[in-house]
């Protein structure tokens, strides 16, 4: 994703060598059916139908069905102050990659503990800084707008949990359908593994260095991004257009063209998985008024691409 990209980007500026560029975050059928046999994929297909189903005969899916248990407030601060957030975060991001990269002498450490041991002091290093931000602008928009889902419910990050095991069928046969709709257009398959990081991480299985990533990944990202996109961007757009769809849509679509550059040529079918993934997450978070929900879903699909590559 963007942050893992700017975090080891600074690596790469650093030392010169190449470095991941990518995290964990669309799971689509490319990395799926890798994992899965046939008969997996079918039993995804059938859950992914009958959970669209459900959603649809349970109104959410209907105008104002997301704010059937009441809606978020985001009234409580203009629209520039949430696209503030979002842009605030992007950038602490870059600027944390570069802080770690600093106080580390990494061009020694690469040469005396090498590439994926680099990849999980920045990595992991920037995730926890700017993990930190985000969690300071969390606490200070709940004061600001309290009604707005900015707080943490454990409970409300159990819902979120669930709702990805829920969730997860309808991911990975939306990846599914792009990956026979990317081979009949005749492209060009990508690694099993569509990120970078992953890789990393798969080939770096019996290294503990790697858990610095592991983290990056499954608490770092989710927390970040979520901040980024649901937070910022999602409360924006709602506030300027006063429809909680219209915002997890246009904000699924920004979601998804963000991680463009970062997915590999041939996987970047992905992106549809990746769109289906953001539109999930969104609408827990507007459904549940609560960001917990939605980090927490993140770092469960996280997780699952992470043992997901490392057991393959």
């Amino acid at each position: 994703m963007a942050f893992i990209l700017a975090l080891m980007g600074a690596v790469s500026t650093a030392s010169g060598t190449p470095t991941p560029s990518g995290v964990a975050s669309d799971a689509g059928a490319g990395e799926v059916s890798a994992f899965v046999s046939e008969a997996q994929a079918v039993v995804f297909t059938v859950g992914a139908l009958g959970l669209v189903w459900v959603v649809g005969f349970s109104g959410l899916c209907r105008r104002g069905g997301l704010d059937r248990r009441g809606s978020r407030e985001v009234s409580a601060l203009p629209a520039l102050a949430w696209f503030f957030v979002a842009v605030t975060v992007f950038y602490v991001q870059f600027f944390a990659g570069a802080l770690v990269s600093g106080v580390f002498d990494i061009g020694a450490i690469e040469e005396t503990l090498g590439g994926v041991k680099v990849s999980s002091v920045v990595g992991g290093g920037a995730a926890l800084v700017t993990s930190l931000v985000a969690v300071g602008f969390l606490v200070v928009l709940h004061k600001a707008a309290p009604r707005a889902g900015m707080s943490w419910r454990w409970k409300e990050a159990g819902v979120g949990a669930l709702s990805m095991a829920l969730v997860f069928p309808i991911v990975a046969s939306v990846g599914a359908l792009a990956a026979v709709i990317a081979a009949m257009l005749g492209a060009a398959s990508g690694s099993t593994i569509a990120h970078d990081t992953l890789e990393v991480i798969a080939s770096g299985r019996d290294n503990p260095w790697a858990w610095g990533l592991v983290f990056a990944v499954v608490v770092g990202v989710p927390i970040v991004e979520e901040v980024i996109y649901r937070v910022g961007v999602q409360s924006a757009v709602r506030r300027l257009t006063g429809s909680a769809w219209a915002s997890v849509l246009l904000t699924s679509a920004l979601f998804s063209a963000m991680h463009w550059s970062i997915i590999p040529a041939g996987s970047r079918h992905q992106l549809a998985a990746l769109f289906a993934l953001s539109v999930a997450m969104g609408a827990v978070f507007e459904w549940r008024r609560s960001i917990a929900a939605s980090i927490a879903m993140h770092g469960v699909f996280n997780l699952v691409n992470v043992a997901l590559a490392v057991a393959g």
